[in-house]
């Protein structure tokens, strides 16, 4: 595979680091922070902490397939290195690639990595949360209903586990559960719009009509978002550039902010 073969074994150097495929249309603050951080790479290349740093600088800047290729490296050196990160530290890292590896295309790869983020660190809200929507997706609902439950326990005060909740009832034309999950939800974050979306298919499939087109109305172009994890201020800390900024206007204008 492409990693294994950048991948040294006992006693050889640490292999180059992931770098850009293209410079072609790239903001020239991006740029300058990607090389300023393979120069510190390249001064340092057995720094896992640096590894993780690169991968975290191309996922904040939404360069999918390096992120992902860089996140691959960083989780193996480390694991190489016999760098004790404890299953959380571990599990964050497996699940911020499973994130670049759904972007970048292989959802089959990004579901069975979260397979593995939850495994090793059952404790992390936003791996299940990532899981029960990828299942959600495909449409097992029972597996979606135990992953949100559980992100739910973990993430007592996020509105998005229980807007997942309501879409498994909905899915299971089971309205009336619908739309109680729907309205926690609401109750927590009140401009949450996928929560207003879910809530009018609820009250539809009661026959409050009325209700039901304006609630829906409220929902409109509200999409999944991924719950925090321990590297999200990190990660916000490096998105630079016109169009990070753009794209983060119109993820907080979808969820209704």
């Amino acid at each position: 595979s492409l990693l294994s073969a950048g991948l040294p074994s006992c006693g050889e150097p640490p292999p180059p680091p992931i770098e850009l495929v293209s410079t072609e249309n790239i903001d020239i603050e991006v740029l300058n922070l990607i090389q300023g951080t393979l120069r510190r790479l390249e001064a340092a290349p057995e720094n896992t902490d640096l590894r993780v740093e690169l991968a975290l600088v191309y996922e904040a800047n939404q360069l999918w397939h390096e992120a992902n290729l860089a996140w691959a490296q960083a989780i193996i050196l480390k694991e190489q290195q016999g760098v004790d990160q404890g299953p959380r530290g571990r599990g964050v890292h497996v699940y911020h690639r499973a994130l670049c590896a759904r972007q970048s295309g292989d959802v089959a790869k990004a579901a069975e990595l979260l397979r593995q983020a939850v495994a090793i660190a059952p404790n992390l809200p936003a791996a299940h949360h990532e899981l029960a929507e990828s299942h959600l997706e495909v449409g097992e609902l029972a597996d979606a209903a135990a992953h949100f439950k559980a992100a739910a326990r973990l993430a007592p005060r996020s509105s998005d586990p229980l807007v997942g909740l309501a879409l498994v009832h909905l899915g299971r034309e089971e309205a009336p559960e619908a739309e109680v999950q729907a309205r926690k939800a609401l109750a927590i974050e009140p401009e949450l719009k996928r929560a207003h979306y879910a809530l009018g298919l609820a009250l539809r499939g009661q026959g409050r009509l009325d209700d039901a087109e304006r609630e829906m109305t409220l929902g409109v172009g509200g999409k999944a978002r991924n719950l925090g994890d321990p590297l999200s201020v990190r990660l916000q800390g490096l998105k630079t550039g016109y169009h990070t900024r753009i794209s983060e206007a119109v993820s907080l204008i979808s969820a209704g902010n």
